[in-house]
């Protein structure tokens, strides 16, 4: 049985969801405008650089594959904002 991790994002007041398939290491995306879905599915299909805290104060610059594990899937999701307008709705319930 595969465990999803899902969550919601925002993009111009209209919301959408991602969930990752732990197991099969998929990720899903559903938004209604077609251009934000391939945007937040290109961002999540590729590597990036990523400075990752180590400390509270200390922070080590790391390669990231989102679709790697879901520990690196989260970290991605904290930096999509930036790189695409997409926000992430950490606490907005599915």
């Amino acid at each position: 049985m595969s465990e999803l991790f899902k969550v919601v994002f925002d993009y111009q007041d209209q919301d959408g969801y991602v969930t990752y398939d732990v197991t099969s290491k998929k990720v899903t995306v559903v938004f209604a405008d077609e251009n934000v879905r391939h945007l937040v599915e290109d961002y999540l299909g590729k590597e990036h650089r990523i400075n990752v805290a180590q400390t509270l104060v200390g922070f080590k610059e790391m390669i990231i594959n989102p679709c790697e594990s879901l520990e690196n899937f989260k970290i991605a999701l904290t930096r999509m904002w930036e790189k695409t307008g997409v926000l992430v709705q950490w606490s907005k319930p599915i």
